[in-house]
C-alpha cells in the first residue's frame, strides 16, 4: 500500500518536469497562485495527507499534487507510512468487529 502511495508522489514529481503539464499549469493558474497553493499544501501537508486516507476519492489527487508541488519527501514518506500502518491496523485487527 505504502509503495503505491510513494509511486503516486513520484509520478507527481516527474509530471511537474514534463513540459506539457508545466505549460498547462501555468496557462491555467498564474505563477503567484501556484506558489500560494504550494505553500498552503506545504504548511498543512501532514494533516491533509492523514485525512485523505479516510476521505474516499481524495488520496490519489492529493498524493499526486504533493509531488507536483514538491512537498518535502521526509514529510510525505513519514506521514503516509504512519497513515498506512494505522489504517491497516484498524482493518486487520478491528475488521472482525466492523459491520
Amino acid at each position: 500500500i505504502w509503495l503505491g502511495d510513494v509511486a503516486l508522489y513520484a509520478a507527481g514529481r516527474l509530471a511537474r518536469r514534463w513540459p506539457p503539464l508545466a505549460a498547462r499549469l501555468e496557462r491555467r493558474w498564474p505563477q503567484s497562485e501556484l506558489q500560494l497553493l504550494a505553500s498552503r499544501l506545504e504548511r498543512r501537508a501532514g494533516w491533509a495527507l492523514l485525512v485523505s486516507r479516510a476521505l474516499p476519492g481524495s488520496r490519489v489527487p492529493l498524493y499526486v499534487a504533493a509531488g507536483v508541488f514538491r512537498v518535502r519527501p521526509r514529510v510525505f514518506l513519514t506521514v503516509t507510512a504512519v497513515a498506512v500502518a494505522s489504517w491497516s491496523a484498524v482493518f486487520v485487527w478491528g475488521g472482525p468487529w466492523l459491520p
